[in-house]
């Protein structure tokens, strides 16, 4: 999907390129072995904020940004594409709706403290 795409089904706003393909969704910014089509959500927390790694995804190669609150220095971000939201965790769960009505086959859920793991491999 495109940025526009991602702007049209979480109700945000897209300011940057409506054309960046998105190939995933990255909540955590700790551990990156690539960066193209990723799309950074910024989730903010009891104890966390994740506005405040932006900048550094920004300089690590991350274009894409789903935000609440676009950075105040906004202008420096010329390359990327932030698609601004009211709630970072409702647009997360709108992306995750659209992508599973776009599956056909039934879903089945593995439930219980035991043997999920086995049933997986």
């Amino acid at each position: 999907m495109t940025t526009s795409d991602v702007s049209s089904i979480t109700g945000g706003k897209l300011t940057g390129n409506p054309e960046f393909l998105v190939s995933e969704i990255i909540t955590d910014s700790r551990h990156l072995s690539y960066t193209d089509g990723l799309a950074f959500i910024a989730i903010r927390g009891k104890n966390h904020d994740g506005h405040q790694f932006v900048d550094t995804l920004y300089r690590k190669g991350i274009r894409i940004f789903i935000v609440e609150l676009l950075p105040e220095n906004i202008g420096k971000y010329n390359e990327a594409a932030f698609i601004e939201v009211i709630d970072s965790i409702t647009a997360l769960q709108d992306l995750a709706t659209h992508k599973r009505m776009q599956f056909r086959s039934p879903v089945v859920a593995v439930t219980g403290s035991a043997g999920k793991t086995v049933v997986k491999e």
